[in-house]
C-alpha cells in the first residue's frame, strides 16, 4: 500500500476559513463596482485603470479569477483603494449615498492606523461589528446600477 506523500490535508475548519476570505473578497469586489458606478462621472477615469481587476465581470466571477496566494494582497489593496476614493468623495461628493456606504465598508471590515494605513480586520472582531449592524444597502441609480444588498462577512 502507498502512502500519497504529494497530497496535503485540508480539514473542514481550513476549507471554511478559505471560503469565508473569497466571499469576503465577493463582497468587497462588489463594493468597489458599485462605488465605480455611482461615482460622479467627473470622477470615473481616473478611477477605471486602478480598479480595472475589480470592475471585469460580477463579483463572484472576479473572485475565481484572482489566486488565493493572491487573496490577502488583494483584500489590503482594496481597503487602501476605499480609503483613497473616500478622501475624493469628502471633496467632491460629500452628501452622497456612496460616500456613506465607503465609509461603513470601511469601518466594519477595516481599521485604519494612526499611520493612515487600512488593515483588514480579521475573524471574530469583524463579525462582532458586523452582526450589531443592519444589512448595508447599496445606493440604487436606474441609469448605472441595479438594487443590491451586501451584508459584511468575516
Amino acid at each position: 500500500m502507498a502512502v500519497a506523500t504529494g497530497w496535503e490535508r485540508m480539514d473542514s475548519s481550513q476549507i471554511l476559513s478559505n471560503l469565508a476570505k473569497m466571499n469576503r473578497l465577493e463582497l468587497l469586489v462588489a463594493v468597489v463596482q458599485t462605488v465605480y458606478k455611482q461615482m460622479p462621472e467627473s470622477l470615473e477615469e481616473d478611477w477605471a485603470e486602478r480598479w480595472s481587476t475589480y470592475l471585469d465581470g460580477r463579483p463572484h466571477e472576479v473572485r475565481y479569477v484572482i489566486p488565493d496566494r493572491e487573496l490577502e494582497e488583494h483584500l489590503g489593496a482594496i481597503g487602501q483603494e476605499l480609503s483613497a476614493v473616500e478622501r475624493v468623495l469628502v471633496e467632491e461628493a460629500p452628501e452622497s449615498d456612496i460616500l456613506a456606504l465607503v465609509t461603513r465598508v470601511l469601518t466594519e471590515q477595516y481599521e485604519r492606523g494612526t499611520d493612515g494605513a487600512v488593515r483588514l480586520l480579521q475573524g471574530r472582531r469583524c463579525l462582532q461589528i458586523v452582526c450589531n449592524r443592519p444589512m448595508i444597502r447599496m445606493p440604487r441609480s436606474e441609469s448605472k446600477v441595479e438594487s443590491l444588498f451586501v451584508v459584511g462577512m468575516s
